[in-house]
């Protein structure tokens, strides 16, 4: 039994490394993954049959199976609402030996088809990280400059541009606007600081969405493992915080650019929504 279980440990560890290590080529993946979205299409069929997620893994059908899970969620990441339908057809085909796995591609399919972010969701994604990064970023400064027995004994309280933040963020009972619109944008622009903090933001932004994502992505991975192994994947259609796809992303800083004003002296030309 000792055996078994060292041998088990190893393979595990063998799976990692090799995740890990062609995770390091794509900003996005746990796994080795063809991004179809960049390729043309007469090399689709090559890609197909010449990628795959079982490449040096070890010959235990759990860790394939899982193996497998996190290459298809990574190609939904990456490919899903950007290539062609008969592309992803291609893709399902894969799973065609297995009936559990072949259910998670269509769920998976229904799942992301189903969800969409709006102009207004993305305006409110970036708008709180923009300021979470601003925030984090003076914490990380003001620690740097104050003496140890003064961080272990500082006060909770929020400072007064986190309260005004707060009292302009729509969605809560005590804020002022109520959606994200165009007055919202101009109020919070008005501020210098908010000016600088996105200004920062917007040169971060790439890694924010990564490391997002890899967050998201973990989470999901041990959620949808967890369904497919009892054939619950009907689940995955409530779940709320899926990892985001690439085209999201897109969007994400595609908005981002419209609404920052295009003098940050003059909050006034913040875009009309």
């Amino acid at each position: 039994m000792e055996l078994l279980a060292m041998k088990n440990h190893l393979q595990r560890q063998l799976m990692n490394s090799e995740l890990h290590n062609l995770a390091k080529m794509n900003p996005y993946s746990l796994s080795p993954l063809p991004d179809f979205a960049s390729r043309n299409n007469s090399s689709l069929k090559e890609n197909l049959e010449t990628t795959s997620p079982m490449i040096d893994l070890p010959n235990d059908s759990n860790i394939r199976t899982e193996a497998q899970i996190k290459y298809m969620i990574q190609f939904f990441v990456n490919n899903h609402g950007i290539i062609k339908d008969n592309e992803m057809q291609s893709e399902r085909l894969r799973y065609s030996h297995d009936k559990k796995l072949l259910k998670l591609f269509d769920t998976l399919n229904r799942k992301y088809t189903s969800t969409t972010k709006t102009k207004e969701e993305l305006i409110k994604w970036i708008i709180r990280r923009a300021i979470k990064s601003g925030i984090n970023q003076d914490q990380e400064d003001e620690n740097l400059k104050r003496p140890l027995e003064d961080l272990q004994n500082e006060d909770q309280d929020q400072g007064e541009y986190e309260i005004w933040i707060e009292s302009l963020l729509p969605f809560k009972k005590s804020s002022k606007n109520k959606t994200m619109n165009s007055q919202f944008l101009t109020e919070i622009f008005a501020s210098e600081k908010f000016r600088i903090d996105y200004h920062n933001f917007l040169i971060e932004m790439e890694k924010v969405i990564e490391e997002d994502t890899t967050d998201k992505m973990r989470r999901f991975l041990q959620f949808a493992i967890d369904c497919v192994n009892k054939d619950t994947m009907e689940k995955i259609l409530k779940y709320r915080r899926v990892p985001w796809l690439k085209k999201w992303g897109m969007n994400a800083r595609k908005v981002a650019l419209q609404i920052k004003p295009k003098n940050f002296h003059n909050q006034k030309k913040c875009l009309h929504l």
